[in-house]
């Protein structure tokens, strides 16, 4: 009989900007979930640090997490900021990130944040489809890639990240399924490109040989290193395949701004993503919590039914690419592309 089980992990101190700490996770069981909760702590000698702060709040503090299975096989690998988007989106609310300030001079402060890596599949009619068999793995591992004081403030002063930073880790684990279960894996990636010049046929190619499960795009500028997610870049995006025996199929054609330019709120891609996950974005939360909307970010979903046969299936194509109508304002632009495949489980042998 499986049961539903939960535990406390080894938290991961905070090392230094760059630093990658690394933690193993149980393979006991089957995975459904991890849940991570940022502990920031941030100490000011004397001049606090000032000027804009990045778009993403605390999660700035780290710049990329990962999910390491057995040593070379990447199952999850993106910034927290699109992480925490992606959780906002499928569960159709928002989780704690506190908004994030520097101490004053001698003092400290606190600030909290949390996230969700699933394995089991998200706005799905049939979630478990996906869960992870840790069990018939020789490894698996969380990768945290630590940012610095200068990813949070441009103006850095004397504002500095504590060592008790941290990163405490929960798992959501099914106990009793057998060693020998199989699922298909969730898989997700992401693909960054800068944008130098205004086109309107920029393209991206995406990965090709599983199911494309959903998309979600990030456009963002930098200033002094610190980040701002803008409306400024993408104008239209359009999601094209070839396969031998036929011509170029679009998939999705879909505008980003007004009809007269102006990047007005996400237009059709981002309204209707808040229709279809329930999503309420805009609205001032709790106090000493930041507020979240969909600024620069661009959903794609393709499982709007929730149905596993939704998904673009991209085995037989030839070749899969976003081409994408952008501007190119100043501050280094850049559009980073979160991919969201499901690799099929594999049949068992004879």
């Amino acid at each position: 009989m499986a049961n539903d089980h939960k535990r406390n992990l080894p938290d991961i101190g905070y090392v230094s900007a760059g630093a990658v700490s690394t933690l193993d996770l149980p393979r006991d069981n089957v995975m459904k979930q991890i849940g991570l909760m940022l502990k920031l702590d941030q100490a000011t000698a004397t001049t606090p640090a000032s000027g804009t702060e990045p778009d993403q709040g605390i999660l700035a503090a780290i710049r990329r997490l990962e999910i390491v299975a057995d040593g070379a096989l990447t199952l999850w690998s993106l910034d927290p900021a699109s992480l925490y988007a992606l959780n906002c989106l499928w569960n159709g609310s928002v989780a704690q990130r506190d908004d994030l300030a520097p101490p004053g001079g001698s003092s400290s402060s606190t600030l909290q944040a949390y996230l969700q890596i699933p394995f089991a599949l998200p706005f799905s009619e049939k979630p478990n489809v996906t869960l992870l068999n840790a069990q018939a793995l020789s490894s698996l591992q969380l990768r945290i890639t630590w940012g610095g004081v200068s990813d949070l403030y441009q103006t850095v002063a004397n504002t500095t990240i504590s060592t008790t930073t941290l990163v405490s880790v929960e798992s959501h684990e099914i106990v009793g399924l057998s060693p020998k279960s199989r699922f298909s894996a969730f898989k997700v990636s992401q693909i960054t490109k800068d944008v130098t010049a205004a086109s309107s046929n920029m393209e991206i190619d995406l990965p090709r040989g599983n199911i494309l499960r959903a998309l979600l795009i990030k456009a963002r500028i930098t200033t002094n290193s610190v980040e701002d997610q803008v409306d400024t870049i993408l104008n239209e995006i359009r999601l094209e395949s070839s396969e031998l025996g036929r011509g170029p199929f679009v998939h999705r054609k879909i505008r980003c701004t007004d009809t007269n330019g102006t990047a007005r709120d996400g237009y059709h891609v981002r309204n209707s993503a808040r229709l279809l996950y329930g999503l309420n974005d805009q609205f001032a939360v709790e106090t000493g919590q930041q507020d979240f909307d969909l600024t620069g970010f661009y959903p794609v979903e393709f499982m709007e039914d929730q149905r596993l046969t939704s998904p673009i299936r991209t085995q037989p194509f030839t070749s899969l690419k976003q081409i994408l109508d952008v501007s190119a304002p100043s501050g280094s632009p850049q559009l980073i592309t979160t991919v969201m495949e499901i690799i099929p489980a594999a049949r068992p042998a004879a």
